[in-house]
């Protein structure tokens, strides 16, 4: 689930609205380093970020945005609790799943299945999906301090057996630490989040809101943090950041997470070796797609360190 800043009752997962995404498109004049060649014996996962079905035909629209297709995003996994879905994470390796620390902090690793190989939200018998258990759960050290949503982050480990990599299960390339823009900000840098949570919601008299079936995406811009801080201040939100976190969405609103879509990969795609890295995970937000209230993001270059620590620690 994707909480809610200033400590309001927790939701996730986005409303989405774009068509068929060119991840790492530039809308700046900021620099970057995103096209840059890479060498698959260079990399840090020889097979991840990569995309091997090919698009058949365009996803249906759903309230401004689109269905993915089958294989698009493999890496993308349902965390589920034990049957239903919870939220979302990222496969990078055979036997790691990366998500949000606030997806998994209130139950045991017992309690938690993750779903790969399917954009059906519910049906977990479908062919090509799997429903695998849980062996351990690292939390960040530091999460929730300084404030509610610091460090959120974590690993699912060591899954019951190791993935077979597949056309439709496959992992994400976590993103080289010079992948970055100069003043590490990615501000302007489009980029994809997919996720099952909500694609409408309703504030009054309870907040409800509407789940699709199928895995959703959405493109999003990021935004400079102190250009984020600024919004929400202008909606009376004192919304502190720091550089381990960033925003992405739109000014006007209309295309953000929701509830459901916590500890989901939001990528971005390098057009030059066609590999897809993922830079955020989806952490908090206020509302969904509310004008000058971009969704809130964990910035994963900022935890490479930690998450090869954590992964090497256990093997």
């Amino acid at each position: 689930m994707k909480p809610l800043i200033c400590y309001v009752t927790c939701i996730c997962c986005f409303v989405l609205s774009v068509t068929a995404f060119d991840a790492f498109d530039i809308v700046s004049t900021t620099t970057t380093s995103f096209d840059q060649e890479d060498s698959d014996e260079d990399d840090n996962q020889p097979t991840c970020g990569k995309q091997t079905v090919q698009r058949l035909g365009r996803g249906g629209r759903v309230v401004g945005g689109q269905n993915s297709y089958p294989g698009e995003f493999p890496w993308t996994v349902s965390i589920r609790l034990p049957l239903k879905h919870h939220c979302g994470g990222a496969i990078v390796s055979p036997e790691w799943i990366l998500t949000a620390a606030h997806c998994v902090a209130n139950y045991g690793p017992e309690d938690y299945r993750v779903r790969l190989g399917s954009i059906l939200k519910d049906d977990q018998f479908q062919e090509r999906g799997l429903v695998m258990k849980v062996v351990d759960v690292i939390i960040h050290e530091q999460y929730a301090s300084p404030r509610r949503y610091s460090h959120d982050i974590a690993l699912l480990s060591r899954l019951e057996s190791p993935l077979n990599f597949t056309d439709f299960v496959s992992p994400i390339c976590l993103p080289p630490p010079e992948y970055v823009t100069k003043d590490n900000s990615y501000k302007g840098i489009k980029a994809t989040v997919v996720g099952w949570g909500w694609t409408s919601f309703k504030q009054k008299p309870v907040i409800i809101g509407t789940y699709p079936q199928l895995l959703q995406k959405v493109d999003l811009k990021v935004i400079h943090n102190l250009e984020c801080m600024s919004w929400f201040k202008s909606r009376g939100i004192n919304l502190i950041l720091d550089n381990k976190q960033f925003c992405a969405g739109y000014k006007d609103g209309g295309k953000d997470s929701c509830s459901g879509d916590s500890g989901g990969p939001l990528v971005v795609k390098n057009n030059l070796t066609k590999k897809f890295y993922i830079i955020g995970i989806v952490s908090a937000g206020v509302a969904c797609a509310e004008p000058r209230l971009p969704g809130v993001y964990t910035r994963v270059t900022a935890y490479l360190d930690w998450i090869n620590e954590r992964i090497q620690e256990k093997y």
